[in-house]
Parts: structure tokens; sequence; C-alpha cells
């Protein structure tokens, strides 16, 4: 199946705070082993019969996907350091809780929620409130990467196929100072011309935790555009090229 794929890249890799440094040093070599084991993804083409008939007039912008969201999966796979509990234990399900929704509420805010199609800044407002004040400007000034307001302004209808954030993180001294996100979300568009396209934006998010509230201080992410499915291929395929773009708190 012939099928096209663009890719962009953004790297954004600020000076990392003095009480989270050893830490994320640890973390970011955990991290790119992890995304090296991410399996692939199921195709995530549907059929005619997921999207709504057209209105009476023929015009396609009156579709929408018919199609179930797939739900937000948060996950702690490894904690440095002296760590209170287990898997399942009270400590880490409140880890994931709190870190986790960092994360999830700039998915929300950037991709999964954004009132398609878009018109601006004003399509994405509150997409970095998670983010400290390095990493939000300098979110901001690549937000053709970091959010859909440049893709978006030709869909009118998105549903998230898969959401994913493992978290690494850091404990060493009982309590949680640190972490590394590794996100995969992949969506489904709808074009207003009835086309579809998948858009799949993965790689890693930095938090940190100065007081008792987790924020976002950096970034490593990618973002691809192409057919339904292409996220699952692009896997097993080398070389690609993407744009790259860095900055944060300084």
């Amino acid at each position: 199946m012939w099928y096209w794929l663009w890719v962009l890249q953004i790297v954004h890799r600020p000076t990392v705070p003095r009480r989270v440094g050893l830490a994320a040093a640890a973390g970011l070599l955990v991290a790119t082993t992890v995304a090296g084991c991410t399996g692939d993804d199921d195709d995530s083409g549907s059929d005619p019969a997921e999207m709504s008939a057209p209105s009476a007039d023929g015009s396609a912008a009156a579709e929408t996907l018919q199609r179930k969201a797939a739900p937000q999966q948060v996950s702690v796979r490894t904690v440095w350091g002296r760590w209170p509990g287990g898997d399942s234990s009270k400590p880490t399900q409140q880890l994931a809780r709190q870190a986790g929704g960092v994360v999830t509420a700039w998915m929300d805010r950037a991709y999964v929620g954004v009132d398609y199609p878009t018109a601006g800044q004003q399509s994405v407002d509150g997409a970095f409130a998670t983010f400290t004040s390095g990493a939000e400007r300098d979110a901001r000034r690549q937000d053709h990467l970091t959010t859909a307001v440049d893709i978006g302004a030709d869909l009118v209808d998105v549903v998230p196929t898969r959401r994913t954030v493992q978290l690494v993180a850091f404990a060493p001294h009982g309590r949680a100072v640190g972490a590394t996100a590794v996100v995969t979300l992949v969506l489904l568009g709808l074009r207003a011309d009835g086309s579809r396209v998948e858009v799949a934006v993965t790689g890693d998010l930095y938090l940190t935790r100065p007081g008792r509230s987790w924020q976002v201080f950096g970034y490593d992410l990618q973002r691809s555009t192409g057919a339904p499915g292409s996220y699952a291929r692009s896997q097993h395929q080398q070389g690609q090229q993407g744009q790259q773009g860095s900055g944060g708190d300084r």
C-alpha cells in the first residue's frame, strides 16, 4: 500500500535544574531505551462507514469520524532511588496521576481537545499551562510542532487512536522530584474534503517538581503526518529526515 510520510522533529534541551540534574541525565538514558522498544500500532485507517453521512447539500464539512477515542494510558515504568512502594502502591498511583496529568493536559489542550478547524493561537489556549516559563516561551515559538495550530486549519474532526505516557521518575530521598515522560499520541484526522490523515506525536517530556506541583521544563519531540497507519509502518523505516528546534529555561 503506497503512502506518504512527512516528519518534523523538535528538540528542546534546557539547562537542567540542579536538584534534578543527576537524575535527569540518568532518565534520558533510560527513556531512550524505552522509546526504542515502542511496538507497532494497528492500522489507524477506517472504512467509510466510520464517518457520518454528509449534509443534504453534499457538504463534506458536515462529516465527522464515528470512531471511539483510545483511552489515556499512564504508567510508571521505573522509579530510581528509594521508593516506598511497588507498581500498584498508593505512592506510585499518585505519581502517575500527578506527573502524568501534567503531560495529558498538554496532549488534550494542544491536540485532542482542540476546536477544529483551528483558527490561530486561540484554538490552543492553555496548551502550555503546565510548562515552566522558559519551556512555554520556546513551545509557543515552535507551536507549529508542539500544537495542532498549523495542521488543524484543514481538519474538521480528530480522534486519538493511541495516547500513552510512560514515566521514568527519580526519587533520591524517597520523594519524586523529577521524571521523563515517554509519550505517544496518534490521531486520526478528517479533512474538509472527506479525506483522512494520521498525525503522530512522539518523544520525551522532562518534568520537574520544585514544590508541590509538577511542571514540564523541557522536551524532545517529533511529529509525523501521513496516511492512516503510516506511524506503525514508519517504525520499520530508517533514515527519516526532520526539522529540529531547541530551547528551554536558562
